[in-house]
């Protein structure tokens, strides 16, 4: 037995348990199951710490979801604003898109910026398409992907006409805008006025914190 184990039948002082039983050896079988049995007893305090600190972050994470109260229409232009800004990638300031174009992996974010495209930017449901970018080992769970971006966007199948197949990569492996189901980009027909009140909002923004607009910044 371990010294925790003969105290609960012996109750004296480890340091009691030491001087009495120290001439004792053990023998090999006796040594494994001690040995298994502090393993055991390490994996379990390994467990409990880590149930604590997962009740710790729900906790943090209540609390903090608290902290958000009603959205006010602003709050919710803003914050699509900054996303699309976030997820953009980085142009000069004439050289427009075509219309509106946002891409994700992650479904909350896109699920969010449909409604924003919908309420902010006054966007036809119709006038709304998709285009998925897959890695190519993923192609067997192509009508997967699709379903499942359906169900995701509560879109039918008609609004994705295409899907492109990438050749697999490390960086495309790696990276965080990719997932097992892919990247998905909204294509916004008709959508270039809107496109140019992106770009003029975004340059309002720039000027708030930099005191000049992206174009002052881009000579610069």
């Amino acid at each position: 037995m371990s010294y925790s184990e003969i105290q609960k039948i012996v109750p004296v002082p480890k340091s009691t348990l030491s001087m009495w039983l120290r001439r004792i050896e053990f023998s090999e079988i006796h040594k494994f199951r001690l040995k298994k049995k502090r393993l055991q007893a390490g994996l379990a305090a390994v467990e409990v710490r880590k149930k604590k600190r997962r009740q710790e972050i729900f906790e943090v994470r209540q609390s903090a979801a608290q902290d958000i109260r009603q959205i006010t229409k602003r709050e919710f232009w803003l914050s699509g604003l900054l996303l699309y800004w976030s997820c953009s990638p980085m142009r000069k300031i004439n050289e427009y898109q075509e219309g509106v174009r946002f891409s994700n992996s992650n479904p909350d974010l896109v699920k969010f910026f449909l409604k924003w495209l919908i309420e902010v930017g006054n966007i036809d449901r119709n006038d709304i398409m998709f285009d998925l970018f897959v890695s190519e080992f993923e192609r067997r769970r192509e009508s997967f992907i699709i379903s499942n971006w359906m169900r995701i966007t509560d879109f039918p199948l008609k609004f994705f006409p295409r899907i492109y197949y990438l050749k697999h990569k490390t960086s495309l492996k790696k990276s965080s805008r990719f997932s097992s189901f892919g990247l998905l980009q909204i294509r916004v027909k008709r959508s270039s006025l809107l496109q140019r009140q992106i770009d003029g909002w975004i340059n309002g923004i720039v000027k708030q914190f930099w005191g000049m607009s992206e174009r002052e910044r881009q000579r610069r």
